[in-house]
């Protein structure tokens, strides 16, 4: 018995991610520490759900989650939530069928939105996801020294365990084109949020990474018609290894002052997108959270709410598209169309409304009326 504890130790118990330590307490059943998906995984996720010895994070309790402008959240994070209704937290038949999951973070489009990811039934079952509210990338958590592995290398057993085309663990919230993989990872399994296209654009140009030397002093309309089909980029062509990279326009389009898509990639986007496990608009954030949930279950949280980048523009904060001198996205624009379509019959299909969404709302604490 020493023996096997000491073997399990040495593998699962303290490992180094990004200049943080993590340590774990296994139970003496648990043998391997590599989680696998697939629909049976998610099923043995919702029994580990009711054994909440088999794994468990020391993690010190983060800061409370700051109140959201403009109302957003009825209250502050540190206040009485509502009394939770009798709602089941396990997996819909959607949800089996779709894991496991794999979220298209399309640049400027809901970072936030790993924290209804991790949250939904069964998907991260065995890993301590509480209250926190999570960010990706190098924001991931909020506080580093207890930043938690599972969350950074998708180690859920619900979701993508490597990145397509690869055996590299696959890094939750990255930006990852989809590329040659969408048959036999995305068809089905897809997540994403698109956002209204001008308004990305202005988005990334004030928000994104350090301009490169070929942005250098430039003006958004001069490099509007460059950045153009960020999220047709990344649903069709091949990525270049995730990141901004797989959003951004190569070297020769920099030179050439123009995008190198044409229509037959936003068609081929739109078919892509119809195939999605599920398509939210980040400009009707409220119901797409509603909605994730009526399709595949669980209970609306606090920290779904909570816009971790604090730039998510709401209909009534929107920026001032005159900046783009009249430009119109003329890849991303049809794509989006057609992601509203999806998300207005998606609404239809599971009676998701304003007036039916209450419970959620209730249980998140949010109040939409401001």
């Amino acid at each position: 018995m020493g023996l096997v504890f000491h073997h399990v130790l040495t593998r699962c118990v303290s490992f180094l991610l990004a200049g943080s330590s993590y340590v774990f307490w296994p139970d003496t059943n648990v043998t391997n520490c590599s989680l696998a998906v697939g629909g049976s995984e998610l099923e043995q996720a919702e029994e580990d759900e009711q054994i909440s010895t088999q794994v468990s994070l020391l993690q010190v309790k983060m800061p409370s989650m700051p109140a959201v402008r403009k109302g957003e959240l009825a209250r502050s994070y540190e206040k009485e939530r509502p009394e939770k209704k009798n709602i089941s937290s396990m997996p819909t038949d959607l949800l089996r069928a779709a894991t496991p999951l794999v979220w298209t973070h399309v640049p400027k489009c809901g970072t936030s939105f790993v924290n209804s990811v991790v949250r939904l039934p069964g998907v991260c079952a065995g890993w301590p996801v509480g209250d926190d509210v999570y960010k990706t990338g190098s924001f991931l958590c909020p506080d580093r020294l207890t930043c938690p592995a599972w969350l950074s290398y998708s180690r859920c057993r619900g979701l993508l365990k490597t990145e397509p085309g690869s055996h590299r663990p696959m890094r939750l919230g990255e930006h990852f084109a989809v590329g040659s993989h969408f048959e036999d990872v995305y068809d089905g399994h897809g997540l994403i949020m698109l956002r209204q296209p001008e308004q990305r654009l202005i988005s990334q140009f004030n928000w994104g990474p350090t301009k490169r030397l070929e942005e250098s002093n430039k003006t958004i309309t001069d490099l509007a018609p460059v950045w153009a089909g960020c999220a047709v980029r990344m649903l069709v062509l091949e990525g270049r290894g995730g990141g901004w990279e797989d959003c951004l326009p190569s070297p020769d389009e920099y030179l050439n002052k123009k995008a190198a898509l044409s229509m037959d990639h936003v068609v081929e986007a739109q078919r892509r997108l119809q195939r999605y496990a599920f398509v939210g608009i980040t400009d009707d954030w409220a119901l797409s959270i509603c909605l994730l949930h009526a399709m595949f279950g669980g209970e609306c949280h606090p920290a779904e709410f909570v816009d971790v980048r604090l730039q998510r523009n709401e209909s009534s904060d929107l920026y001032d598209t005159t900046v783009l001198e009249g430009y119109v996205d003329p890849y991303d624009g049809p794509l989006y169309q057609e992601a509203l379509s999806i998300f207005k019959t998606k609404c239809q299909i599971y009676d998701v409304s304003q007036e039916t969404c209450a419970p959620c709302f209730v249980s998140a604490g949010v109040d939409i009326s401001v």
